[in-house]
């Protein structure tokens, strides 16, 4: 089974969001060319095209506008897990080291 990274999921979400890759790109402080070919992974393993490209519009196909609320909720996930995660982490009683220095 193919599988493709959390980066091209955010690509993805933006590229959305924004209609464009450079934007996208510009969001995520990577190069455009990064962020299309991640896409064009991402959908090679979905089976699927998301974007309609044509010149400098970017539209979502039929299977994109099917498939980006899903790809949406789990970005959303990710960012409330490292929210989360960083809350639990800073809320922590100190480590047991710098406690059996004492």
């Amino acid at each position: 089974m193919a599988h493709y990274g959390l980066p091209a999921l955010h690509y993805a979400s933006a590229a959305a969001r924004l209609r464009s890759f450079s934007a996208a790109a510009r969001e995520a402080g990577v190069s455009q060319p990064t962020v299309s070919a991640a896409v064009a992974e991402l959908e090679a393993v979905l089976g699927a095209r998301l974007f309609l490209r044509s010149g400098r519009q970017l539209g979502l196909t039929a299977e994109g506008e099917r498939l980006l609320p899903r790809i949406d909720a789990v970005v959303g996930a990710v960012a409330l897990l490292q929210a989360e995660s960083r809350e639990l982490a800073s809320a922590a009683p100190r480590s047991c080291a710098s406690a059996s220095r004492r």
